[in-house]
């Protein structure tokens, strides 16, 4: 495809198209769905999905779009980051220039087991209330 963008744009004086992709930011997808050299010599760009990391599909409470690492994260240890998932698709052959990292305009909430236990890994038992924005509740914008 890159080819074919590439006589595109010789053929007729046009500026060349970018070849891009949204990709997973999961270790676990990264690992069993992207030929990564292959994208870093083929793609101009990638954008990171660097969100939905953690929500109310998990009993605990979490950041759904973290930088790094935090205490009391209980599932994934380490690996539910954008800072993870960054260098692991560097590590895995993307050049670095390439990854334009995704940030999200939305928060994920839980309902909590108890109210007054607020904290990251508190307990959760569903997704937070349906809003006008999220009928089905989990997220607001």
């Amino acid at each position: 495809m890159k080819v074919a963008f590439m006589k595109e744009a010789k053929k007729s004086g046009s500026e060349q198209l970018l070849l891009t992709a949204a990709v997973s930011a999961g270790k676990h997808t990264i690992d069993q769905s992207y030929n990564v050299p292959s994208l870093g010599k083929n793609f101009d760009l990638l954008f990171l999905m660097s969100y939905d990391l953690h929500g109310s599909w998990e009993n605990n409470v979490d950041l759904h779009a973290k930088l790094r690492p935090t205490k009391g994260e209980t599932s994934g240890i380490g690996i539910f980051n954008t800072e993870f998932a960054a260098k692991y698709w560097v590590s895995n052959g993307m050049p670095k220039q390439k990854i334009i990292i995704g940030i999200p305009t939305y928060g994920r909430g839980w309902t909590l087991r108890n109210p007054s236990e607020t904290k990251i890994g508190a307990e959760g038992l569903r997704p937070s209330s349906p809003s006008t924005t999220n009928p089905a509740g989990g997220t607001a914008a």
